[in-house]
């Protein structure tokens, strides 16, 4: 019996392998050279323009998915959608799928519109079927053999506005321009024309690409700066057992956020002008059996304004907790605590490091982050709460990617004062590759069918 088990299981391996050279083949029969033209119908005023080249993607991860790893769950799944004639027939909506798809932004009243931009087979079906795909917000326009859906987001979540004029809009009042990108085999092109950093610096011209090598996604590029930026800062230095993240700048949307989080539980800080943070996880801990979570983290913050952080916890700490105490510039909950410094008078350092080691800015940082990504799953104690945070199938993917994961890093250094160079990567482990990991995590996690 056990022979006759051992003989299915190796037969139906060497069915998914032939299954896999295969698809593999007709892929790249099917994938010949296409004609992008929507490169042609960008918005005159976007601030982000991102061209996804879906042909090199799937080309990649072809060879990755059916002939390097050939991951058994993977192949499967491929097989049971091919075999099933009972699974569901979605509308078509004639968009080539190996052509580029190309992504942007432009602001629109209060908001901004984010456009996806397809070059289409049929036009006709993409106007017959892509309004079954859309939501309340969205909206669509055809130009030719290019089909754009439009989402409207607005700065202000209060505030609505009626699909109907941004449908007049998109079809009426948008100016269209030809965007150029160079021939590549970048999966990613990113051009920027707003500054995310300090809102006073113009983005002259910029360059952003992304190619997957193996076990590794590769990002560089470059921003040309109209004005001059200011790199003094102070920074947390890095840690090897957390995830590092510094910013020179912090933008106005988060710094809005951020304050209206800490507004709620009665704390209140100036406008944050930096940050640095090293983070290694979670614990969830007792406090008069009250069950608190305790972040490992150390912050090193700038505020643009002068603020005493001792001052403030003197007089309002009792206001956020009253179990929790402060006192030789110390916060304690039950057994955990974190140190507070005072740095210069709008600088102060919070965080579970006694002596944390800080650094000046020399080497022109921006933007950091780099670190092992497992620190964002590292979470300790929780019993009851964490088996139920491990029932849902995103936490359980996203975990089971992120330990797949190596090393993060990006960095944006100034060259100088107006010249940004970017370089980062994301590598895999051994035997992990970006492609196979990437659609792992989108069948775990139930987001697609």
């Amino acid at each position: 019996m056990s022979r006759n088990i051992k003989l299915k299981n190796t037969l139906s391996s060497l069915f998914l392998l032939l299954f896999a050279w295969v698809i593999y083949f007709i892929f790249i029969f099917l994938n010949g050279e296409k004609i992008n033209s929507n490169h042609l119908y960008i918005p005159k005023n976007s601030t982000f323009v991102c061209k996804i080249d879906a042909k090199e993607i799937l080309s990649t991860s072809a060879d990755q998915i059916l002939l390097k790893d050939k991951n058994e769950q993977i192949l499967r799944t491929f097989k049971n959608l091919l075999a099933n004639p009972n699974r569901k027939k979605s509308a078509e909506i004639g968009v080539d799928i190996f052509s580029d798809v190309i992504i942007f932004s432009s602001p629109y009243h209060k908001g901004k519109l984010i456009g996806f931009s397809f070059n289409l087979i049929s036009p006709e079906l993409f106007k017959k079927n892509i309004s079954e795909y859309l939501t309340k917000d969205q909206t669509f326009a055809v130009h030719n053999h290019v089909g754009i859906v439009y989402h409207f987001i607005s700065n202000d979540p209060t505030v609505s506005t009626p699909i109907s004029e941004i449908k007049k809009f998109v079809s009426n009042s948008i100016t269209y321009k030809s965007y150029a990108f160079e021939k590549s085999n970048n999966i990613i092109d990113i051009q920027i024309y707003k500054s995310y950093f300090d809102p006073e610096t113009t983005i002259k011209s910029s360059k952003i690409k992304g190619k997957i090598k193996n076990d590794e996604l590769i990002i560089e590029g470059d921003l040309s700066l109209k004005n001059k930026l200011t790199t003094n800062a102070t920074f947390l230095k890095s840690n090897a057992n957390s995830f590092h993240f510094s910013s020179l700048y912090f933008p106005k949307s988060l710094n809005d956020s951020l304050r209206s989080l800490l507004n709620k539980i009665n704390i209140e800080v100036p406008e944050i002008q930096s940050l640095s943070m090293n983070y290694s996880g979670l614990e969830f801990g007792n406090l008069n059996n009250e069950m608190v979570v305790i972040p490992g983290i150390d912050l090193l913050i700038t505020t643009k304004e002068n603020f005493s952080i001792i001052d403030y916890l003197n007089s309002n700490l009792n206001a956020i907790h009253d179990e929790i105490i402060f006192e030789n510039n110390k916060i304690i909950i039950g057994e955990y605590i974190y140190y507070v410094k005072q740095i210069s008078p709008n600088t102060f350092y919070l965080g579970k490091t006694e002596k944390p080691i800080l650094i000046s800015n020399t080497d022109q940082t921006i933007l950091e982050m780099k670190g092992d990504l497992s620190n964002f799953v590292n979470v300790k104690g929780g019993g009851f709460m964490m088996s139920i945070l491990e029932m849902y199938p995103l936490y359980k993917a996203s975990k089971k990617f992120i330990e797949s994961t190596d090393h993060f890093d990006l960095n944006f250094k100034a060259a100088n004062s107006k010249y940004i160079r970017i370089k980062g990567s994301l590598k895999f482990k051994k035997d992990h590759f970006v492609a196979s990991e990437s659609l792992l995590f989108l069948l775990g996690s139930g987001l697609i069918d």
